[in-house]
């Protein structure tokens, strides 16, 4: 039937959307193998890559909410800023949004920035399951996936993505 043939079709689709992800998180991984700290990297606000991952999330999950805050206003706007590599710092942060919501059981999310002098502080938080304590030594490694992920679609790639933006950072 008609019903019949567009659920397949939406099926197939997701299936599809699932491969072009997996495709995706497997080349962001080869490519930042290969990509080390560089002292020539440019000064970018971190601030501003997050507000733009925020936006970047919201356009894929309109019923998302992102509550983003400082814990205090920054003494200086030069606090805001970083010397780094912004594709990098975009992923990290949209991976770690994604995983955010995904595993949050009301969709929303709270990020909250510390701004120092020598050092910049993001928390990420969400309400969820807890990760079992024996599964967070292994949460970076590739493919891994928790047992609180079982009833989640997802590759275990996300964090191992991260894990290397941040190594190379």
């Amino acid at each position: 039937t008609v019903t019949e043939a567009k659920e397949v079709l939406e099926s197939l689709k997701e299936d599809q959307q699932e491969m072009i992800d997996l495709t995706n998180s497997l080349l962001l991984l080869s490519q930042y193998e290969n990509i080390s700290y560089s002292s020539n990297w440019p000064i970018v606000r971190i601030d501003e890559v997050i507000y733009d991952s925020i936006a970047a999330a919201q356009k894929t999950n309109e019923d998302i909410n992102i509550n983003f805050e400082f814990t205090a206003t920054p003494e200086k706007e030069a606090y805001l800023c970083i010397q780094g590599n912004e594709p990098l710092l975009r992923s990290a942060f949209r991976n770690i949004i994604k995983n955010a919501y995904k595993y949050s059981d009301n969709k929303s999310l709270t990020i909250t920035m510390e701004a120092y002098a020598n050092a910049v502080h993001i928390h990420f938080d969400n309400t969820g399951p807890t990760i079992n304590a024996e599964d967070i030594d292994r949460l970076f490694l590739a493919f891994f996936r928790g047992t609180n992920a079982a009833q989640k679609k997802g590759f275990g790639l996300g964090l191992a993505i991260v894990k290397r933006n941040f190594d190379t950072i």
